[in-house]
């Protein structure tokens, strides 16, 4: 509980008198949260768990990496790295493969985005299917492996929330496709498209998510408007949750994308022949533009931090990437990932 100390002391006492509780203190499902009232901040980590996993798997002593995939991995590399399969990797049978994605996947979805691309793209070949037999091949369980890995130098990342002027509520978002790069699970192969986005709540994600896209989309444009809906679902949803809980009315929230053909198409705000069968999708931001509740923006490609939701990136790029999702303060020189180019 966090608030007034005295308050929260209070209610904790009666609710001792009501019913069985247990306090654990700054703990919360492997969560370890730290509250600094002076300085405005709110620091959510799972440094416990994760030393947890790592020790289970004897790992705590490997060697660690800056990026949880390498930048040429893709679902389909299914041979083991030309060095041969790192040690401790062969162990990771089907059922041990599936057992350590899950346990990444439940520190990816609590305080860890960073992780979310690299356990959902393993995700798709945690079992055999029609297009990978024999998942999980020796490429993937070498890339699960270089996941831990980047999870041994990381144990201490989390989520910073901090306070900003004048007690500011901030809400930004960032959203990002990769065009038919997923395997589906029929014999077609290459047909999906994966979106990728989160959205900050002063300066630390509060929602994210890294998934294959349920339609095929027949273009790179299609793909990008079908993550660019998908985030804006997450953005009103939020919005209006705050509004309810604080009782403020937002500013229009801040929503990047990094492809100008869909930016384009919402300044005319037209339909054409060619765009019939997106109608409903165009006219959800239509609808979401006028009522004042988003402000869709440009951000260069290679500025994107919600890159790292659908694609590997090289060390620098993804470093930046996270700083974005986490609060974390950059290293080096401030970054710039707030462009200045309006869509409306």
């Amino acid at each position: 509980m966090m608030g007034n100390q005295e308050l929260c002391h209070r209610v904790k006492t009666t609710l001792k008198t009501l019913v069985p509780i247990t306090d654990s203190g700054t703990n919360y499902l492997g969560m370890e949260i730290d509250h600094d009232a002076g300085a405005g901040r709110v620091r959510v980590t799972q440094r416990g768990y994760s030393e947890k996993i790592l020790e289970r798997l004897e790992m705590s002593d490997a060697k660690p990496v800056k990026t949880p995939l390498p930048t040429d991995f893709t679902a389909s590399v299914i041979e083991a790295p030309s060095g041969g399969l790192p040690k401790g990797a062969a162990a990771f049978d089907s059922a041990k493969f599936r057992s350590v994605l899950g346990m990444l996947m439940y520190i990816a979805t609590r305080t860890r985005p960073d992780l979310l691309f690299s356990v959902g793209v393993l995700a798709t070949v945690s079992a055999p299917s029609a297009s990978c037999p024999e998942a999980p091949c020796p490429g993937h369980r070498a890339a699960l492996q270089r996941s831990l890995r980047y999870l041994v130098g990381t144990t201490d990342l989390g989520l910073l929330f901090q306070r900003l002027n004048n007690s500011e509520i901030r809400l930004e978002a960032w959203c990002d496709a990769s065009h038919g790069r997923e395997i589906h699970h029929t014999a077609s192969g290459y047909c999906k498209s994966r979106s990728g986005g989160f959205i900050t709540l002063n300066m630390a994600v509060v929602s994210a998510f890294s998934a294959v896209q349920g339609a095929t989309a027949l273009s790179t444009f299609e793909a990008e408007l079908y993550a660019l809906v998908q985030v804006i679902r997450q953005v009103l949803a939020l919005r209006h949750l705050i509004t309810f809980l604080v009782g403020v009315t937002l500013p229009p929230t801040i929503v990047h994308c990094d492809n100008n053909s869909v930016l384009l198409q919402l300044k005319r705000r037209d339909l054409s022949a060619r765009s019939r069968h997106i109608r409903v999708h165009l006219g959800f931001i239509f609808d979401a533009l006028e009522a004042n509740e988003i402000d869709a923006r440009f951000v260069r490609s290679g500025e994107n931090p919600a890159n790292a939701m659908t694609a590997a990136e090289d060390r620098d790029r993804f470093a930046r990437s996270v700083d974005v999702m986490t609060g974390r303060p950059p290293e080096g020189p401030a970054r710039d990932v707030r462009p200045s180019e309006r869509a409306a």
